[in-house]
């Protein structure tokens, strides 16, 4: 009878830790897939922010000129 619960036991035990070992191995897994979609959000964050300041500068240099044409008129 002992040696069978000391057997249970163990199984349960190594149970445990085949257990623990896929939930860190999940944990890790979602780790690198959130920084993975956040590094992608950042990427795309800087490529808007330059589009964004690109289309300002057109602006900028469009209004500059229509003010040119009204001087010079």
């Amino acid at each position: 009878m002992a040696e069978e619960m000391n057997a249970l036991m163990d199984m349960l035990a190594a149970l445990k830790a085949d257990m623990l070992a896929a939930l860190k191995a999940g944990q890790e897994e979602m780790k690198q897939d959130t920084k993975a979609g956040q590094e992608k959000m950042n990427a795309r964050y800087e490529e808007m922010k330059q589009e964004i300041k690109a289309g300002y500068e057109e602006i900028i240099a469009e209004m500059k000129a229509e003010r040119e044409k009204r001087e010079v008129a």
